[in-house]
Order: C-alpha cells, then sequence, then structure tokens
C-alpha cells in the first residue's frame, strides 16, 4: 500500500478517469502533488481534463488509482470528511450562491460546521470585511456586480479554513481592478491552490507553478509562465 508525501495538501498517483464505463479516459495514469501553500496553474484547452480533476479531487467521479487530500486517501467512505478541508469557487458564483445575502450564505458554511447562528454571522461578516465587502454584505445577491459575487463565493469557501482551494476560472469576467483584488486576495491565503484558468497572465501574477493538461496527461510541468506561453503559441 502506497502513502501520499507528508507535505503534500493534494496528491494524484497514477489516476485514470473515466466519464462512462468503457469510454476513452479523461485523465490517463495522471500523477502529481500540491504542496502546503503552494499556489499551482492548472491550464489546458478546452477538452484536456481539468473540469474533469476537479470532480475527481472533490471524490464526484470514481476513479483508478489513488488522490490524497492533506495526507488521507479520498475514498467513498473517506469522501464527505475530506471535503471539509477543501474550498471551491466554481466558474459562474451564481452556482454557489443559495441564501438572499452575501452575510447569510457565507454564515451558512460556518453552521455547517456546527458554530452557533451568532458565531457563524460574527465570522462571515468579518471575512467579508477582510475581502472589500463590509458595506455589501447585507445587500440583496442579485444586486451585486459579478466582481462581488466572485468575493463571496471566496469567502464561502475560506469560512471552514480549508488546506485546499479548488478555484475554476475565477478571473472570468473580471475587469482589470477585479483581476487586481482577487490576485491581493489569494495571495494573502494561506490555503495550497489548484487554480484551473484559460487566463495566463492572471496566473502568473500568482502562481508559482503551472501545470499543462492535454490528452488527459500532464504534458509540462515548471515554474515558468513563459515556458507555457510559448507552447500555447502554436
Amino acid at each position: 500500500m502506497t502513502h501520499a508525501l507528508p507535505q503534500a495538501t493534494l496528491s494524484f498517483r497514477g489516476v485514470t478517469v473515466h466519464r462512462d464505463p468503457g469510454d476513452t479516459p479523461v485523465l490517463r495514469d495522471l500523477s502529481f502533488a500540491v504542496a502546503p501553500n503552494e499556489r499551482v496553474a492548472l491550464l489546458g484547452l478546452n477538452g484536456s481534463g481539468k473540469t474533469t480533476l476537479f470532480a475527481a479531487a472533490a471524490g464526484l467521479l470514481p476513479h483508478e488509482g489513488e488522490i490524497h487530500i492533506d495526507g488521507q486517501r479520498l475514498t467513498r467512505r473517506s469522501c464527505q470528511a475530506l471535503r471539509r478541508r477543501m474550498g471551491f469557487v466554481f466558474n459562474v458564483p451564481e452556482d454557489q450562491l443559495l441564501f438572499p445575502t452575501a452575510v447569510d450564505d457565507v454564515a451558512f458554511g460556518a453552521r455547517r460546521l456546527g458554530q452557533s447562528d451568532a458565531q457563524s454571522r460574527d465570522r462571515a461578516s468579518a471575512l467579508l470585511h477582510e475581502l472589500g465587502m463590509r458595506d455589501a454584505q447585507n445587500v440583496p445577491l442579485h444586486h451585486l456586480s459579478h466582481g462581488q459575487k466572485q468575493r463571496v463565493a471566496l469567502a464561502g469557501a475560506l469560512i471552514g479554513d480549508p488546506a485546499l482551494l479548488l478555484l475554476d476560472e475565477p478571473s472570468a469576467g473580471l475587469d482589470p481592478p477585479g483581476k487586481r483584488l482577487l490576485c491581493a486576495q489569494l495571495t494573502q491565503c494561506d490555503a495550497a491552490m489548484l487554480i484551473a484558468t484559460h487566463d495566463l497572465d492572471f496566473a502568473a501574477r500568482i502562481c508559482t507553478r503551472f501545470l499543462m493538461l492535454d490528452g488527459g496527461r500532464i504534458a509540462h510541468d515548471t515554474a515558468l509562465a513563459d515556458d507555457i506561453r510559448q507552447r500555447w503559441q502554436w
């Protein structure tokens, strides 16, 4: 039996994923690891397997091989507990915002972890304040801009102090000031991050490592964004 390296917050070891039994695998014998506090960009063309990789890491798709989260193997039995160590930000923030206001939505995550209503709201309010949402936390969500909704979604992902953040196209739809603010917020987070994105300029501002997926495999693993930029100029 193999074990994840103790320093890895997320590790894939020989992971293969099929969308449907008998289909060509979307991920093929995939192996990589993300260390604590490491910010890793996951890049690739549409159909390269980024979304499938995120789904597998969250335990939403069956897989062959081994996935470890914070040192524990992801299985059907451990999946629920391990999800509590992860935070997610979807490409479309509206897909994960469920309550009328920002503070209500973020507080729900704290209540799920067993905190009282008062504790949950206090923690949610403080976190939204840190993310520049102090004056908008009681505004109806449908009145917020895309960038503000992104920050609410990020607050909801951070409320449980996750060891790992999985961010799916977090800069999509943001204007340059919004991207700068998001970069500042993410660089202050202590969690390990895997950031799926097509925005290499955004990734280069916050990530220290770049993985390129191609055909369900890691085609390139580098600390230099320019290496990826050159490969993408085909």
